[in-house]
């Protein structure tokens, strides 16, 4: 199954490169790459769910594209490029976050440097300010990914919404960075945000994560 999933995430990734260059030079319909992008996004989130152990992972990810296209076909507003990407994301980023914030599991981001297995979890102070980061990206991914489902349902809102989208996913790409030297300074980590991306980029540690 990891085998199918990896050509048909292969696939659909290439497809939506080719749909990008023949969209930029008028040479596919913006309705067909939309339907392109959206079997894109459905396949990696089939992907996705599959390494977190979902049993239904493929019936979900088939739930999502034809419900997408059929919001698409209805109504003609609906913009599934960028949008659908950025709302899938984000609110998969903040349920892992909030899900590991619940009374008997462990944050995620202890889980991650457990797995690294660099140095012990901290002091009492570095572990509240690790709860801290949690409920940040839990509220940072909550933000993004609901103002991403208004901008792909209501045209009229994207002229506001698109700058903040961009602002706030150079957000979270700075703050990754900027988080991990602050915990270096101020709490004596080891870890470095590289490190910690390339631990994230393992199929295999989403595998064994407590999610």
């Amino acid at each position: 199954m990891n085998h199918l999933q990896g050509i048909v995430g292969s696939a659909a990734f290439g497809a939506v490169v080719m749909g990008v260059l023949l969209l930029a030079v008028g040479a596919m319909p913006l309705w067909f790459f939309e339907w392109i992008f959206a079997i894109s996004v459905g396949a990696s989130l089939w992907g996705a769910l599959s390494r977190f152990g979902v049993p239904s992972a493929a019936i979900c990810s088939l739930g999502l594209t034809a419900l997408a296209l059929a919001a698409r076909a209805i109504w003609p507003e609906v913009r599934l490029s960028p949008y659908l990407a950025i709302c899938v994301i984000n609110l998969g980023v903040a349920y892992v976050f909030s899900r590991g914030l619940q009374p008997g599991r462990t944050p995620l981001i202890l889980q991650l440097i457990k797995l690294m297995g660099q140095a012990p979890d901290g002091s009492t102070a570095f572990r509240r300010f690790v709860r801290g980061q949690c409920w940040l990206w839990a509220g940072l991914g909550s933000l993004t990914g609901l103002l991403g489902l208004i901008a792909m349902t209501w045209s009229g809102s994207r002229g506001l919404l698109d700058p903040a989208l961009t602002a706030l996913v150079l957000l979270q790409l700075l703050w990754f960075v900027v988080s991990h030297i602050y915990a270096r300074r101020r709490y004596h980590r080891p870890e470095t945000w590289l490190c910690t991306l390339r631990v994230m980029a393992r199929p295999k540690t989403w595998a064994v994560l407590e999610i």
